[in-house]
């Protein structure tokens, strides 16, 4: 039910049907997700994919919180093409 919320998992709007077993369609869903999350996108729900699954909703908002803050420190950029790399 999750994958279909957030629109990893693809349901026909009218009859809202979610496949009862693992199939190809929950398996794209689930890599979709991975995809989502920066997890690697093997199609198992593992530990780590359960973990990011399982984060609850004010746990997603902080984070997106803490993510607005983090950009609005850095150096605005009004025109032209630019390049913005990540550096751990």
């Amino acid at each position: 039910k999750m994958l279909a919320t957030t629109g990893d998992l693809k349901t026909d709007s009218l009859q809202n049907k979610i496949p009862a077993w693992f199939n190809h369609e929950l398996e794209m869903a689930v890599i979709s997700f991975q995809n989502r999350h920066g997890l690697k996108p093997d199609g198992v729900v593992g530990n780590k994919t359960l973990d990011e699954m399982n984060k609850s909703i004010d746990y997603r908002i902080d984070q997106i919180s803490v993510n607005l803050e983090r950009l609005r420190w850095l150096p605005h950029i009004s025109d032209g093409a630019y390049i913005t790399v990540n550096i751990p």
